[in-house]
């Protein structure tokens, strides 16, 4: 299951909630007739009943009978099977696929592939170094030199654009 997105809050008394995407500029969301929400008890699957957007974020009917209901939501990742995400093409890649990728320059080990992180501007990968240490990438040139997601491999040009 890929999570796109997180559930903020109930919206309204109907028991709508509002979800904050990932990416904004997405529309699997908006267009899925199932999703799976992941909570800390596990993974529910939902039928979507109505979504609208209202800014950059998304209002969804999913099956909730009150505010209450939608409440106790509050906070779950909301996912779907990486089945139903749009064909990539050459050379593009899905930042989920960075999880867990070694982190390389110039031949060594810098670390690995823990977090993502969704900036307005930019995408970025937290590093956990060799040695232990939490760092931020962000993924543009000129500090990526290459993504291989296949080889769970993110190659840097440099190790100047890690704070």
């Amino acid at each position: 299951m890929i999570g796109l997105g997180k559930i903020t809050r109930p919206h309204g008394i109907r028991g709508e909630v509002r979800v904050q995407p990932y990416w904004v500029e997405g529309d699997t969301l908006e267009t899925a007739e199932q999703l799976w929400l992941r909570t800390k008890s596990g993974l529910q699957e939902v039928r979507v009943r109505g979504v609208r957007r209202s800014n950059k974020v998304l209002l969804m009917d999913l099956g909730c009978v009150d505010r209450n209901a939608a409440e106790a939501l509050r906070g779950a990742e909301v996912c779907v099977p990486r089945t139903a995400l749009p064909e990539l093409e050459p050379g593009e890649y899905y930042l989920v696929d960075l999880l867990g990728a070694e982190v390389e320059c110039d031949g060594e080990t810098v670390g690995e592939v823990v977090e993502l992180r969704t900036h307005p501007s930019v995408d970025a990968v937290v590093i956990r170094t060799t040695k232990g240490k939490l760092l931020e990438q962000v993924l543009a040139e000129p500090w990526v030199a290459e993504v291989d997601t296949a080889g769970k491999r993110l190659v840097l040009a440099s190790l100047d654009g890690l704070i």
